[in-house]
């Protein structure tokens, strides 16, 4: 499951994509944090892509 999350941290709003094993539910599952570090939107560099197949791991992946 693909979904848009906000959060806010010192103040500023971050904007993101969450993706979730459909079998987490209320289960714990590890997470990854995924960042790219340059200037650009976080769809590029295959973030979606690879945070997909972290899902097919059974992670939790976030992008911002």
């Amino acid at each position: 499951m693909e979904r848009d999350v906000t959060f806010y941290s010192d103040g500023l709003k971050i904007a993101g994509v969450l993706y979730e094993p459909d079998s987490a539910g209320d289960n714990s599952c590890p997470g990854i944090v995924m960042c790219q570090g340059m200037v650009g939107v976080k769809e590029y560099f295959w973030f979606p892509t690879i945070a997909r197949r972290f899902v097919e791991l059974g992670f939790v992946a976030l992008i911002w």
